[in-house]
């Protein structure tokens, strides 16, 4: 079941910037996942409000979101295939 390949990899991250795992469950219609609580903004969110940034402040979210991938690439092998503005939450 795909769903639960990747609740699978979700449970093996451990990294700063990546949402964290808690728990899942699933009755005959549908699989439950527990994450860690973000906040309700997301980069898009912030982008639509203020509609643009600034340069030191994208500096430092682009570090962040390049430092996670690089830990999902190098130490996990694996290649999120969904990085959207909606996806990047803010705290």
């Amino acid at each position: 079941m795909k769903v639960m390949n990747e609740i699978k990899v979700h449970k093996s991250m451990d990294h700063p910037n990546i949402v964290k795992f808690h728990h899942f469950f699933e009755d005959p219609e549908s699989v439950y996942i527990l994450l860690e609580l973000c906040q309700p903004k997301t980069l898009n969110d912030l982008i639509w409000k203020w509609k643009r940034i600034l340069e030191i402040e994208a500096k430092s979210l682009i570090l962040q979101l390049l430092d996670a991938i690089e830990y999902m690439h190098k130490k996990k092998r694996i290649i999120h295939r969904d990085i959207k503005l909606g996806n990047l939450f803010l705290s």
